[in-house]
């Protein structure tokens, strides 16, 4: 009986901020001074929630939504409960404007495109990336890519497959990790990537195409 009643004297404490853990109250003041630390800069914590499922800390961890201070631009950050180290997507404030300047370059000068949306998928990461960081050297050294739509309608098959080969050729020469998706009647058919180095051959890729018309 006694040793129930420490058990429950030592989980009311944990839950109320102790073991070692924050009160939840002080949980985004103390993100904001992580992440200070982290980049030299003041940062705003917008909302915060605790993850009890799997995460890249194979435990539960706080999970933010932040942005600078007095900034409109919002990125994910992962912490630890004790908020000692963060992952975090800061790397979006550096690079997303000269990314879509580049990736929208590219698009534009493929021929034959009837339409396409396209955005980033930013990885959260305990290197803290800087403005001294190329961007190349971003792509090259991150898990982050580019995710394209393509919405080349009721074109035939090999058109479709010579387009995504053209424009896949003309990513990977400027650097940029992609995945390129196709939509066809609101059914969104995968194609190729380089993210995680899935690449039809065309052949395959054109058959693929036929059995979703």
């Amino acid at each position: 009986m006694k040793k129930r009643w420490m058990l429950g004297i030592l989980l009311a404490g944990c839950l109320a901020g102790g073991c070692g853990f924050l009160q939840k109250k002080d949980v985004p003041e103390q993100i904001e001074a992580l992440l200070a630390d982290k980049y030299g800069k003041s940062f705003s914590v917008r909302s915060v929630e605790m993850e009890h499922g799997a995460t890249v800390f194979d435990a539960p961890a706080y999970h933010a939504l932040a942005s600078l201070e007095n900034g409109d631009i919002t990125f994910d950050v992962l912490t630890d409960l004790k908020i000692t180290v963060s992952r975090d997507g800061y790397a979006k404030l550096l690079y997303e404007d000269e990314i879509n300047e580049k990736v929208g370059a590219l698009l534009e000068e493929t021929d034959g495109l009837n339409g396409y949306s396209f955005w980033t998928r930013y990885f959260m990461e305990e290197r803290a990336w800087s403005e001294e960081d190329a961007l190349a050297v971003y792509f090259a050294e991150s898990e982050t890519w580019v995710n394209i739509d393509l919405k080349t309608i009721d074109e035939e098959p090999e058109i479709v497959a010579e387009r995504v080969y053209g424009l896949a050729e003309l990513l990977k020469a400027n650097g940029i990790p992609y995945s390129i998706e196709y939509e066809n009647h609101e059914d969104y058919v995968y194609l190729i990537d380089n993210a995680f180095s899935r690449l039809y051959p065309f052949d395959e890729l054109v058959e693929k195409l036929r059995r979703r018309r």
